[in-house]
């Protein structure tokens, strides 16, 4: 092994480089041009810088390869998203005629649905405003829009189906107007007409109008009494079928005969004095399994 160097400038244009053995031997004498050295040292330096030039460009490159990678990932991702939407609009415009109809469809439903309500007597007080669907928005498929407003389709109807159910059931139920007029008398304890200085017990309501107003059926049912009727004079009774009967008293002419159906609404007579009246009404009674009850609790609309 090689103990040390030694360096010597013998001369002012070269060094003198000395190699001294370990362990005895002969040295050995080396003689180095200093423009050899120079160049040598400029070669290294060259090299040394060319070797971090590199390293500092290819750190660059990595970095901007990698950056490279991520755009075009990106660009890639944007590419895939426009593709879905495309696909989206295409579903959409592939369906949408079918769209146009079921909402068209169920627009229709809704509105004979809030019409229906607004038309019942029992559920006449409920805000039809609150009842709209919810609109949808724009879905991964248009097919899921369709089944969604599909089964909205379904519900509207079976709802219009039962309130068509519950409007047949009222339409038996006395609620309205028989005449129009101003009431003369009321439903309970009265002042006897026919005897001042006595009371009794008026069984409905006295509807005081000129002769010849038109009276008609204030729910559907079948004529049971259309003839003169004692005290009530020329009177009408209806059976309405479900425990409920009307009679219609003190009329001038009669435009029904037993045994006709009547609907809610349908002329039946003109209003006139017969029986026992002091002047031209409608003496209208509502009556609960033969019980005499308020017919105002009943009518809509009032007077």
């Amino acid at each position: 092994m090689l103990k040390r160097f030694k360096f010597l400038n013998q001369f002012s244009n070269s060094y003198n480089i000395i190699v001294v053995p370990e362990k005895g031997g002969s040295s050995k004498n080396y003689n180095l041009p200093v423009k050899l050295i120079k160049f040598l040292f400029i070669i290294f330096i060259s090299i040394f810088i060319f070797l971090l030039c590199f390293f500092v460009k290819y750190r660059l490159l990595t970095k901007e390869t990698a950056s490279l990678i991520d755009s075009q990932k990106y660009m890639n991702s944007l590419e895939s998203d426009n593709e879905n939407k495309d696909e989206i609009i295409k579903n959409y415009q592939d369906n949408e005629d079918e769209i146009k109809t079921r909402l068209s469809e169920l627009d229709k439903l809704e509105d004979a649905v809030k019409s229906k309500i607004e038309n019942s007597i029992s559920l006449n007080n409920i805000d039809v405003n609150n009842l709209s669907y919810s609109k949808q928005t724009l879905s991964s498929s248009s097919k899921d829009l369709i089944i969604s407003l599909d089964t909205k389709i379904d519900e509207y109807t079976d709802l219009s189906k039962e309130l068509d159910n519950l409007l047949e059931k009222e339409k038996y139920i006395p609620s309205f107007v028989p005449c129009q007029g101003e009431i003369s008398s009321y439903f309970g304890d009265r002042e006897n007409p026919f005897d001042l200085s006595s009371t009794e017990y008026h069984k409905g309501l006295d509807i005081a109008n000129y002769y010849g107003t038109k009276i008609y059926a204030s729910a559907k049912g079948t004529v049971t009494l259309a003839t003169y009727y004692g005290g009530y004079g020329n009177a009408i009774i209806i059976n309405h079928h479900n425990g409920y009967e009307t009679i219609y008293g003190h009329t001038s002419k009669i435009y029904v005969s037993e045994g006709d159906e009547v609907e809610k609404g349908d002329l039946i007579a003109l209003v006139g004095s017969t029986g026992s009246s002091t002047g031209p009404h409608l003496h209208f009674e509502l009556r609960k399994n033969g019980v005499p009850i308020n017919p105002l609790n009943f009518i809509q609309g009032g007077f």
